[in-house]
């Protein structure tokens, strides 16, 4: 269920997650430059190697990926 407002609640089976995104907290970091964001993901190092290298995170890229590793067992 999800239920609007000044902040957004998604209840998946009876656990309740507020988004930290609401329009406020949005306006107030576009006027601050947005260095008030929290880490949002990490920024791991890169590996050594890769099996396959997929440029692009759209529509096509994540097809790829998932084709990659659903028929060759791709993981890396």
């Amino acid at each position: 269920m999800l239920r609007g407002g000044p902040v957004i609640a998604l209840e998946l089976e009876g656990a309740v997650k507020k988004s930290r995104y609401s329009i406020f907290s949005l306006a107030g970091n576009a006027v601050s430059a947005h260095r008030h964001w929290d880490v949002a993901w990490r920024s791991p190092p890169p590996a050594p190697e890769y099996d396959v290298v997929v440029v692009g995170g759209g529509g096509h890229g994540l097809a790829t990926a998932y084709y990659l590793a659903r028929e060759y067992d791709v993981g890396r």
